[in-house]
């Protein structure tokens, strides 16, 4: 009998431990002693905001930085699916922060890589699997020397394993690119080097009342819809749809390498937009393809309609003056006059 409740005792000895480690997310002080001990012993900042890890959770403030990316969030909100932990991984039924920031360190941008630290092997990967089907964030910043991303509210569904971020739909507003020639200048322009140490593959990204400031130069859009993938320095369009009441409507195809000049490939069809003094003869239809880089950029197109204009040429949009070179055609099956191509103001 002695033996009996001597081996009971141990049994709760051991059981009771294991349970409170158990019911610790359940409860609000269970969870900040978590959360606390993950900051200690993690690579990470967490400060606990309120709430409980089985249920909704408030961090104040989250961040981790490696050698090549540093990640910052605030006001986070998050809601954990417990059915998901059996099979190891993270699935947030809610996920929201106030703001956002990503810098991409310019010592890994800048350092030459050799064939091994330019592998796979090199990228970022995350320790466990994420879903998020429900996700916002209010504020983001991406910053890189020389240029920086920013943007309004994004709401979309993202799953996340291995390497791989994986944006199912994102709707995005208020975003503007901006990139800076301010230390060079009167020189050429120093295009950054962009090494995004993942991949990151959208499926369907929709951008509203977007814009650009580009080494002075602005503009803005009113639509942008996007598909594709980005893998360290290379960006693969599969579907880019812009359309601008200045530029008018345009689909793109193609790859952008953003290391040295840039180098590009891409295939463009679209409408001009209407322009005052247009000639009736002339479709606004357009389609050409673009090679090169920025610096030595070249391009030739076509032109529709009863009269077919064929165009190609250069481009050098990084010089201190920058430069363009045009040759052209024109085709036509009937009688052409001038004042078909051009109005003149009548003879008074």
């Amino acid at each position: 009998m002695n033996r009996l409740l001597l081996w009971r005792v141990l049994a709760w000895g051991l059981l009771l431990p294991l349970f409170a480690l158990l019911f610790m997310p359940l409860t609000e002080r269970g969870s900040r002693l978590l959360l606390e001990s993950a900051d200690r012993l993690l690579p990470i900042e967490l400060v606990y905001g309120g709430g409980h890890i089985a249920g909704e959770l408030h961090l104040q403030h989250f961040a981790w930085a490696n050698q090549s990316l540093q990640v910052a969030l605030q006001d986070i909100v998050l809601e954990l699916s417990p059915t998901c932990l059996w099979y190891s991984r993270l699935c947030f039924q809610q996920l929201s922060a106030r703001q956002m920031e990503l810098t991409i360190l310019p010592d890994a941008q800048d350092a030459p890589k050799s064939p091994d630290t330019a592998t796979d092997a090199s990228l970022f990967e995350f320790p466990v699997p994420l879903e998020a089907t429900n996700l916002r964030v209010d504020a983001l910043r991406v910053v890189w020397e020389g240029g920086e991303w920013t943007q309004g509210s994004i709401e979309g569904a993202a799953l996340i394993s291995g390497s791989t971020i994986r944006v199912t739909r994102a709707l995005v507003q208020g975003a503007s690119l901006s990139l800076s020639d301010a230390a060079y200048p009167g020189e050429f322009v120093q295009l950054p080097a962009i090494d995004l140490p993942l991949e990151l593959v959208v499926d369907e990204l929709v951008l509203a009342a977007a814009g650009w400031e580009l080494y002075g130069e602005t503009g803005a859009i009113d639509s942008l819809r996007l598909s594709g993938n980005w893998r360290r320095t290379k960006l693969q369009l599969d579907k880019l749809d812009i359309a601008a009441a200045a530029l008018g409507r345009w689909s793109l195809r193609g790859e952008i390498e953003f290391s040295g000049d840039w180098p590009l490939t891409l295939a463009v069809e679209g409408a001009l937009p209407d322009m005052p003094g247009w000639p009736e003869v002339l479709e606004r239809d357009l389609t050409f393809q673009v090679g090169g880089d920025l610096h030595t950029m070249s391009w030739q197109g076509e032109l529709g309609g009863p009269v077919s204009l064929m165009a190609s040429g250069s481009l050098d949009i990084l010089s201190p003056e920058p430069s363009f070179k045009l040759a052209a055609s024109a085709d036509w099956a009937q009688t052409l006059t001038l004042s078909d191509l051009a109005q003149f103001p009548a003879h008074q």
